[in-house]
């Protein structure tokens, strides 16, 4: 018996410390574990604290809100000064095709002013010219009978030639015509009609 008893005592002693070898390691996992949890806490704590000071104060989202509500008016004028500026486009676009428009519509009259303007003065120049062609078909009418009368008077053969002074005093006003279109008379002889240096003043020859 005293033999066992040392014995038993040993084994007592090493359950004993067996058990307070586990119960130790519980408590040293389970104070890990609080340890973990703590500096959680101090964690959460931490943050907590940071996002108290970075609380934004109300006077600060008033104007965080006015200047959302000036931003999204910026961007619906923006909006509308890209509208107004397709919309002057198109009026340009519009008013240089009316501009080129009237422009053509321009030139069409101006040519057709040239050449009604080309016209007339194309008919005044034949009515000029058909005018200073019967004045001078009359002088040359008046210097036939001049010269015919020279011939009567004179009792001329038909061969003979007057000179302008011969004949000025049968004219209009005892003065020899001038041609309206700077042309040259020539009297010839008594069998010939008067003529005149410029082309296409001439009478028509007795048939």
């Amino acid at each position: 018996m005293k033999m066992i008893l040392p014995w038993l005592l040993a084994v007592g002693a090493g359950i004993g410390a067996f058990f307070f070898y586990h119960a130790n390691q519980a408590k040293t996992a389970a104070l890990a574990q609080l340890q973990q949890q703590v500096q959680g806490l101090e964690g959460l704590r931490a943050e907590n604290e940071e996002l108290k000071n970075h609380q934004i104060a109300p006077e600060e989202l008033t104007r965080l809100q006015e200047s959302k509500d000036e931003l999204l008016r910026l961007r619906n004028e923006v909006r509308q000064l890209r509208t107004d500026k397709t919309q002057l486009n198109q009026q340009a676009v519009a008013a240089k095709t009316a501009a080129e428009q009237a422009q053509a519509q321009v030139q069409a009259a101006q040519a057709k002013i040239e050449q009604v303007a080309a016209s007339a003065a194309t008919e005044r120049q034949a009515a000029s010219s058909a005018m200073r062609l019967n004045a001078c078909l009359n002088n040359l009418r008046q210097l036939d009978a001049a010269k015919q009368q020279w011939g009567l008077e004179h009792q001329k053969a038909a061969e003979a030639t007057p000179t302008e002074a011969d004949i000025v005093i049968y004219l209009k006003d005892g003065l020899f015509p001038v041609c309206p279109a700077g042309g040259k008379y020539s009297l010839g002889n008594l069998t010939v009609l008067p003529t005149c240096s410029v082309a296409g003043h001439a009478l028509p020859t007795p048939q």
